[in-house]
């Protein structure tokens, strides 16, 4: 075996040896669970809900399906993750600190901000 593929070969293990170290700290995603409402810190952020034909007849209406957070870029436009479309036939949006109480909000309960 020549030097030049003995020091392939270490350069190979140094490096798996990195990439296994690193793959072993990684830190878990923050998803936010229980969060509190932030004032308006966020006036532009809000709540959208997806509706979605549940049953394939279309003289029955949509019926909510997916939650989604939505970015306001103009008064008619807003701006949300591509995953969150897919599927949906209705959206709704809301911009309101606490939707809880609302009657058009589905997705009601006391953690429902």
């Amino acid at each position: 075996m020549t030097m030049e593929v003995r020091r392939m070969r270490r350069r190979v293990l140094l490096l798996s040896a990195a990439m296994a170290l690193l793959l072993t700290i990684a830190l878990p995603a923050g998803a936010i669970t229980n969060g509190q409402p932030d004032g308006n810190n966020h006036p532009y952020v809000g709540l959208a809900v997806f509706d979605y034909d549940h049953d394939g007849d279309p003289a029955t209406p949509p019926v909510p399906g997916w939650r989604c957070s939505a970015s306001l870029l103009s008064p008619t436009v807003v701006l949300t993750a591509g995953h969150c479309t897919d599927g949906a036939e209705v959206a709704r949006v809301w911009f309101a600190e606490i939707v809880q109480g609302n009657p058009e909000y589905p997705f009601g309960g006391s953690t429902s901000f």
